[in-house]
């Protein structure tokens, strides 16, 4: 997953030398220069907004650093090592690896003795094996594909390695392949926690697109790919796809896929009006569907026509339509119901007139509750249908 970092001032000093001379504005009353009265409100005002918005910022970047620093020692005495700690003012991101679930149950105890945190949001993973980095550095592996040729290359620990991936390859993939830069260097380390993981990543975005890269890099344990799509849903759920067979691995994704004629990023405060204004909007309510089916209620249809009219307020924002369930029933059960339930919605939209390139699809199934399955109240509020502005 990609690591924000926090941002640092930079001391900027000239060489050049300056003109000290006060500089003056004639006056009206011919005693000599003055300065302007509306040129110095004017001065004064910049001076104070910048004074103002300095301290502001610096303020909040040192509660952010002093929140990350604290919650990270006390992950550390926890013994918990593998976790980024990441602060947006008093709201955390914890990201990272964990080396079983003891581990992930403690996280909770460790953050919460730190005073001034309001949220914390948390994308982890349980190791499922370590990377053996080994004494010689590797080189990253690299896999592009394009006009029904695949070339790979970098460096395995072995030629059984090197046969192993070969042969996987060609039973996997419909590609001619070119695996002369493949080499065997003495020192590296194995590939059998991560191999298997990424030549499934690299079947099945292969199978999707016909051009694109996977680069493996061992060193830091990191998986890029990297295609481009016609539209935002294939786009996002080949995402998914690939998240989904890493998360099997202790690579991190990277992702760098790209949409064709990508129209400009919407302006960030419209992405952030919209949500909010949609959050509004369905405080408190859901989405009604008929019982165990994606059928819309009156009800139901009655809020997206209200969902409709916001959404055209700023109809160049991208949107997701997540879909989420309860814990009762299958897991298999409940991801179908809440795609389709998801889809039921876009259904709705695209019928009263909006595009079906602005959305983009996704069925949770019961993974992402924010409430407790255990009572009725609890499952009627994961019984759900979300909207995300997207800033892309």
């Amino acid at each position: 997953m990609a690591k924000k970092t926090s941002s640092r001032l930079r001391a900027l000093s000239s060489s050049q030398p300056r003109d000290t001379a006060p500089r003056f504005i004639p006056g009206d009353d011919g005693g000599g220069p003055i300065l302007g009265r509306w040129a110095f409100f004017l001065a004064s005002t910049i001076a104070l907004a910048l004074l103002t918005g300095g301290a502001v910022l610096f303020g909040t970047a040192k509660i952010e650093r002093g929140l990350e620093e604290r919650v990270s020692a006390g992950l550390r005495a926890a013994g918990v090592d593998g976790v980024v700690v990441e602060a947006s003012g008093r709201d955390l991101l914890l990201s990272g690896f964990v080396d079983d679930e003891t581990q992930l149950e403690s996280i909770p105890r460790a953050v919460a003795p730190t005073e001034g945190v309001r949220s914390v949001d948390a994308e982890l993973r349980v190791k499922v094996g370590a990377i053996e980095v080994g004494d010689v550095a590797a080189d990253p592996m690299r896999f592009q594909w394009s006009d029904g040729t695949m070339t790979v290359a970098g460096t395995v620990s072995s030629e059984q390695a090197r046969s192993g991936i070969i042969g996987a390859m060609e039973t996997a993939l419909d590609y001619t392949l070119d695996t002369s830069r493949l080499v065997v260097r003495e020192g590296v380390g194995d590939e059998s926690a991560w191999i298997s993981a990424a030549l499934s990543a690299l079947r099945d975005t292969a199978e999707a697109v016909p051009e694109g890269e996977m680069v493996v890099n061992p060193n830091t344990g990191v998986a890029q790919v990297s295609a481009e799509f016609d539209s935002r849903q294939d786009r996002a759920d080949l995402t998914r796809q690939v998240e989904d067979l890493l998360a099997a691995s202790p690579l991190d994704f990277v992702s760098g896929f790209t949409l064709a004629e990508a129209p400009p990023p919407p302006p960030r405060e419209q992405v952030v009006e919209l949500q909010s204004n949609l959050d509004e909007l369905i405080e408190g309510k859901v989405v009604e569907f008929e019982t165990n089916s994606d059928r819309l209620t009156d009800e139901g249809a009655g809020l997206l026509d209200e969902v409709l009219e916001a959404l055209r307020l700023f109809p160049n924002v991208p949107v997701e339509i997540a879909g989420h369930a309860d814990a009762q029933g299958t897991d298999e059960f409940n991801l179908d119901l809440s795609t389709r339930r998801a889809e039921a919605v876009l259904a709705y939209l695209v019928d009263r007139g909006e595009d079906p390139g602005r959305f983009v699809v996704i069925g949770y199934g019961e993974s992402r509750p924010i409430a407790d399955n255990d009572t009725e109240e609890g499952r009627a509020r994961n019984r759900r249908i979300e909207f995300i502005a997207l800033d892309e």
